[in-house]
C-alpha cells in the first residue's frame, strides 16, 4: 500500500470519527470507509459490526471506528477535537482558494450548524468554536440577499461582493492559523 493511500485512508478515518462524534456520520459513509480499508488489505473483526442488521446505530459502530483509527495510530477525537477537524475540513478549501468563498461559507453553515447541530450556548453564535466572525459574514450576506435579491449578479454591487469574499477568505485563514498556533503550543508543552 502506498503512503498516499495510507494518508488518504487515515484522513478519511479521522473525518469519519469526527462526524461520528458529532452524531452526523451516515451508515453508508462508514461502510464505504471500511470497504476502502478492506480493499487495501486492512481487516479487523470489529469491521464485521457494520454488517450486522441488529446494530444499534450509531453507538454500536464505535469499536469499528476506533479500530480503524488505531490502525493509523490515531486516537478517537473528543468533541472539541472533532469540531477542530470538521472546521478545518470545511474552511481549508476556502482559505486556499479552491472553493468560492460564498459557496464555501454556505456549505460551512449548512454542515456545521445545521447538520452537526452545535448547541446554542454562545451569546454570539459560533463564539466558543472561534467562528463567530464567519457566522456574522454569513448573516450579512443573507441580509443583503433578502434586501436586494439580485445582489449576487448586479454589477453595481461587484465591489461590495468582492470585499465580502475577501473577508470570508481572511477569516477562514485566521481561524485555521488559530488552530495551527494552538497545536504548536500544545506540542511544546508535551
Amino acid at each position: 500500500m502506498s503512503t498516499g493511500a495510507d494518508h488518504s485512508l487515515a484522513a478519511a478515518a479521522l473525518y469519519a470519527a469526527a462526524r461520528f462524534r458529532r452524531n452526523s456520520l451516515p451508515q453508508e459513509e462508514l461502510r464505504e470507509l471500511i470497504d476502502a480499508m478492506m480493499y487495501q488489505d486492512i481487516w479487523y473483526d470489529e469491521f464485521l459490526l457494520i454488517l450486522d442488521p441488529q446494530l444499534r446505530w450509531p453507538d454500536g459502530v464505535s469499536p469499528a471506528i476506533e479500530k480503524a483509527l488505531q490502525h493509523f495510530g490515531l486516537p478517537m477525537p473528543d468533541v472539541d477535537e472533532a469540531n477542530r477537524i470538521l472546521i478545518e475540513r470545511l474552511l481549508r478549501p476556502i482559505a486556499e482558494g479552491r472553493l468560492d468563498p460564498i459557496e464555501g461559507l454556505n456549505e460551512f453553515m449548512c454542515r456545521f450548524f445545521w447538520e452537526y447541530e452545535l448547541p446554542a450556548t454562545d451569546k454570539v453564535l459560533g463564539e466558543t468554536i472561534g467562528v463567530s466572525q464567519l457566522v456574522g459574514l454569513h448573516y450579512q450576506l443573507d441580509d443583503w440577499r433578502c434586501s436586494k435579491p439580485d445582489f449576487m449578479s448586479d454589477p453595481a454591487d461587484e465591489s461590495q461582493l468582492s470585499t465580502l469574499k475577501a473577508e470570508i477568505v481572511r477569516n477562514a485563514q485566521a481561524r485555521l492559523d488559530q488552530d495551527s498556533q494552538l497545536t504548536a503550543a500544545a506540542r511544546t508543552r508535551s
